[in-house]
């Protein structure tokens, strides 16, 4: 179950128009992307992503932060900003 499967009652249009950041994005596994996408996009907090995706809240906190990680690497900025 993805991001692709959720409703669109959030009032949020998950196109992604900068082609660097989407670039990015296809780079990163496909969970961590869903779980990325669901927090910052769809404003998502790590309890409503667990109980989605059926897994622990703390792995969705991880998978989170090292999604965010990587993205700034691939973005070009320092991971510990």
């Amino acid at each position: 179950m993805g991001i692709h499967d959720l409703p669109c009652g959030r009032g949020r249009d998950s196109e992604i128009e900068d082609d660097r950041l989407a670039e990015a994005l296809l780079a990163l596994p496909q969970e961590d992307r869903d779980i990325f996408m669901m927090h910052w996009f769809l404003n998502m907090v790590d309890r409503e992503i667990a109980e989605y995706m059926n897994i622990a809240r703390r792995t969705v906190n991880t998978r989170r932060q090292k999604a965010y990680r990587l993205l700034k690497e691939l973005m070009g900025g320092e991971a510990d900003d």
